[in-house]
């Protein structure tokens, strides 16, 4: 199965996630680079806005063209209960051309909210699988297992 993952991770938490799926489907990862700034004081607030409104920013443009891999796994930091702007973006520009997808998300909170169904909704597609992994289980390395099975879904989940 010729696979992409594609995230954002302001933390790096995100990009471990997207690291150990790469590792178990033998895929290629792509980062959405934010081409805003994001350094001074102001800039925790600015996120946190944008994930609250939904709002899109400016993404480098994407190196590797998703329509041409046979799923597309698209991973995100959850930021008061909704996706990252970057991600949006991502999906906004590229997700009507991903023929299957998969989303995976971290977050600190008590949930992820509506990010699997903000993501849906971008995409036009149902994900063939979706995995929320909390800070605890990226220290303790806990969710090697839970990758293990989200990657086994993706693999049986139909074309």
């Amino acid at each position: 199965m010729r696979a992409l993952v594609v995230y954002y991770s302001k933390a790096g938490h995100t990009r471990e996630i997207a690291d150990a799926i790469v590792g178990e489907l033998q895929g290629d990862r792509e980062e959405i680079v934010d081409a805003a700034s994001r350094s001074g004081p102001l800039s925790y607030f600015t996120v946190r806005r944008q994930a609250r409104k939904g709002e899109l920013t400016p993404i480098r443009p994407a190196e590797k063209d998703p329509a041409r891999y046979e799923v597309v796994i698209v991973g995100t930091p959850v930021l008061l209960g909704s996706l990252s702007a970057p991600v949006r973006t991502y999906l906004k520009e590229n997700g009507k051309r991903l023929k299957k997808v998969a989303f995976f998300a971290t977050f600190s909170g008590s949930t992820v909210g509506t990010t699997f169904e903000e993501m849906e909704e971008l995409c036009g597609r149902r994900p063939a699988a979706t995995l929320a992994v909390n800070p605890a289980a990226i220290r303790d390395e806990s969710y090697l297992d839970s990758v293990r099975q989200f990657v086994d879904m993706i693999k049986a989940a139909p074309q």
